[in-house]
């Protein structure tokens, strides 16, 4: 059974820790690889923004050396000759700017109305520039030139073989026009590169990565390319060129049919550098994380399981308990129930009883709203008519009735059933013109009732004494006595039920001046006038009460209690009679107090919040009868305890030479003539004889049954002087005590006799 349950815990929780280590390492894997390929793309981009500003600063150099020679008198002035010496020193000038740059192969200085171009080796006609240098056999002289001059602003020729050198290269030709920017040049200079040049700036681009870098000029012809295990078609890079033309932005990075695209667009030349890499080889790259991955991914595993066995224990140790608790609980009466799955299902299907029990007694007391509502109103929980509107109308409560009143009564003496009963048949005395909602407060038996009265209520009852009295009477045929009854006034809207109850409560303060079962309307104490007379019931009377009290004596402890009594009903003063007798009671609340008379504070508290001036009578009677009875109990208790102790103490110490009855009074803290009454009464004889009797006993004892000289018996008995005590003996038992020995020791030779007596 434990293994079964256990066994579930332990897989769902490896279950629970195994996806979201799934999860995490799927996330961790992917996340490498976007982190791997956005540092690429971000690397590619980086090299291809130095290639473009490596480039770009090569064709600023070249702007700013054409400006030079445009601006230069030296070619200006010897290119109006036309001679050897002119030009020797125009191919010298030219040779000073091809020494000052290390960008391009060669420079060619050209002018339109010129049928020559100058480099810094020699000066070529037109076609043989053509021919010779550029090795074109087909392109004519005069197309050639005429596409030189149709270019008003820099351009770029295509890679093309040139031959320098006696060697053939493959050149780039870069023309710029002079003047620069002008929209009439007058001549231009030629600029060749050679292509692996570039290519060598553009080669680093790519790394060990696998893709291709390509540079495309201002007219979209490829200048260089390279390809590390690569092959594209021309279509895909021709699309791809077509959307980074079509682009606003100057450089992008993103994703086309499993490639990653970076391309930069320069503004100074327009060209466009290109990067393409497929992103397979991200994955790939990441997989030489593998192991590290897989040590993560296994430690992981390792303290999953660990965490999932001390959780599985942990969680199931509590239902382990449950179970065992509910196996010593239901094997008695249900012997088949011997499985887990079936001990929770027999424990639910007793926890679906009780809620169905639970939802039954729901069910029955739909009058729990209403009551709430009641009590809220009655306690002023409302701050205006449209709050208790609102929540009327919210749940659904109604209250009848135009205009409100409030009456409050106890009846504490009922019990539970009985104050339901009450509450019931107050609900049901409602009628088309009175409704009587009830409310039970949470000191049992204490009720206050919202009467609610139509327009013409009060023409068909009478007045509102007459509608409490009614209802008196349904409340005095359920308990047996008429409850009193404390009345507020009418009022014409919900928040007069309030003041309504406080009124009520305020009339109530004056039932101590009325009898039990009486009706007291707010309105007509309201308007009483307290006396404000000083006096109070007499000292002497309070004082004889007390003192006999203290002795016990009930006759004249009731004849002072009367006369205080009749003296505090002459008072019509509310206060005044709340004054007097609350310091009645404690009065005789201290006495108890200080003489450590048994009390039970219940009933002094019931003294002090009675309600009833006839039931208040009735208790404090009752409590001092009862405090007289038993200070008279205690009395002679204490008479009998000291009795006791004076016997035991004088049982004690007779046979002793220095006892006398000044000693033992002194001892016992009594008086002498105490100890001698005392004695007196218990005895019949007075302390010398009592203790002459005791001693005479002993000496008689001491001399039956020891062997003891006579002397020394009566010494042991108290008495120095022998001679006195022998004629006391011989007085009370007739014969000296020498003679009672004989006469004793006789006695036990005939052995025919049990006792003697003198």
């Amino acid at each position: 059974m434990r293994w079964n349950l256990y066994t579930k815990y332990l897989l769902a929780f490896i279950v629970m820790f195994s996806i979201p280590v799934a999860i995490l390492g799927i996330f961790i894997y992917t996340g490498a690889v976007s982190a791997l390929r956005t540092e690429i793309e971000e690397t590619n981009l980086n090299r291809l923004h130095l290639a473009l500003d490596s480039m770009d600063q090569q064709f600023l150099d070249l702007t700013e050396t054409t400006v030079l020679m445009s601006l230069n008198p030296d070619l200006s002035s010897f290119h109006l000759l036309d001679d050897t010496y002119a030009s020797t020193e125009i191919i010298k000038e030219i040779q000073k700017y091809k020494a000052s740059s290390s960008y391009f192969e060669e420079i060619f200085y050209h002018r339109y109305d010129s049928g020559y171009f100058y480099s810094s080796n020699a000066m070529f006609s037109l076609s043989s520039l053509i021919k010779d240098y550029y090795m074109n056999k087909t392109d004519t002289a005069e197309h050639w030139i005429n596409s030189l001059k149709g270019n008003k602003r820099p351009f770029v020729r295509p890679t093309e073989p040139v031959l320098t050198n006696q060697t053939s290269k493959e050149i780039i030709t870069i023309g710029i026009p002079f003047p620069v920017r002008s929209l009439n040049p007058y001549g231009i200079v030629l600029y060749l590169f050679d292509s692996q040049r570039l290519y060598k700036l553009m080669a680093p681009v790519l790394g060990d990565f696998r893709g291709a870098v390509y540079v495309f000029d201002q007219d979209q012809n490829l200048l260089t390319s390279k390809a590390n295990d690569l092959a594209l078609t021309d279509e895909f890079i021709k699309k791809l060129l077509v959307q980074a033309s079509n682009s606003e932005q100057s450089s992008m990075i993103m994703e086309s049919n499993s490639m990653s695209v970076t391309w930069v667009k320069s503004e100074a030349t327009g060209w466009t550098y290109m990067t393409l890499l497929p992103t397979s080889q991200f994955y790939q790259q990441v997989l030489k994380l593998t192991n590290l991955i897989v040590y993560i991914l296994i430690s992981l595993i390792f303290i999953g399981i660990t965490v999932a066995i001390v959780l599985s224990k942990r969680f199931y140790k509590p239902i382990q308990q449950l179970i065992s608790k509910i196996q010593l609980e239901l094997e008695a009466a249900h012997p088949l129930v011997d499985t887990e799955i079936n001990y929770i299902a027999h424990s639910f299907e007793n926890m679906t009883q009780n809620q169905q029990s639970l939802l039954y007694q729901m069910e029955n007391q739909k009058k729990l709203i209403q009551d709430q509502f009641l009590i809220k109103l009655i306690h002023g929980y409302f701050s205006t008519e449209l709050d208790v509107c609102a929540f009327m109308k919210e749940h659904q409560v109604v209250l009848c009735g135009n205009s409100y009143f409030v009456f409050s009564f106890s009846t504490e003496e009922a019990d539970t059933s009985l104050t339901q009963d009450i509450s019931n048949s107050l609900s049901e005395f409602s009628s088309n013109n009175i409704s009587v909602y009830p409310i039970e407060f949470y000191r049992r038996g204490t009720f206050a009732c919202i009467v609610g009265l139509s327009n013409n209520a009060l023409q068909h009852s009478g007045t509102v004494e007459s509608i409490v009295k009614e209802i008196q009477e349904i409340i005095t045929s359920k308990i047996g006595t008429a409850p009193t009854i404390s009345i507020g006034r009418v009022y014409g809207m919900f928040l007069g039920i309030h003041r309504s109850y406080i009124e009520s409560l305020t009339a109530k303060e004056y039932q101590l001046k009325f009898s039990t079962g009486s009706i007291i309307n707010y309105i007509d104490v309201v308007n009483w006038n307290e006396e404000e007379s000083t006096s109070w019931y007499s000292t002497d009377i309070r004082l004889t009460l007390l003192q006999s009290i203290k002795q016990g004596d009930e006759q004249l402890a009731l004849e002072s209690l009367k006369q205080i009594l009749q003296e505090i009903n002459t008072k019509k003063s509310l206060l005044m009679t709340k004054c007097m007798t609350s310091d009645l009671v404690n009065s005789i609340f201290k006495l108890v107090h200080t003489q450590d008379f048994p009390h039970h504070l219940e009933t002094f508290k019931q003294l002090i919040n009675q309600q009833s001036m006839s039931q208040f009578e009735k208790d404090i009677t009752q409590c001092v009868i009862d405090l007289c009875s038993h200070i008279k109990k205690r009395k002679n208790d204490e008479l009998s305890e000291l009795s006791h102790r004076i016997l035991s103490y004088i049982h004690d110490r007779y046979l002793l030479y220095e006892f006398n009855l000044g000693q033992m009074a002194e001892e016992l803290s009594l008086s002498p003539s105490f100890i001698s009454r005392s004695i007196k009464d218990l005895t019949g004889s007075t302390f010398t004889d009592y203790v002459f009797d005791l001693r005479i006993e002993h000496v008689k004892n001491e001399l039956m049954h020891t062997d003891k000289s006579i002397k020394d018996i009566i010494t042991g008995a108290g008495y120095i002087n022998v001679s006195y005590f022998i004629d006391r003996f011989k007085k009370k038992e007739g014969v000296t005590p020498g003679e009672f020995r004989k006469m004793g020791k006789q006695m036990s030779n005939d052995n025919g006799r049990s006792s003697f007596k003198f």
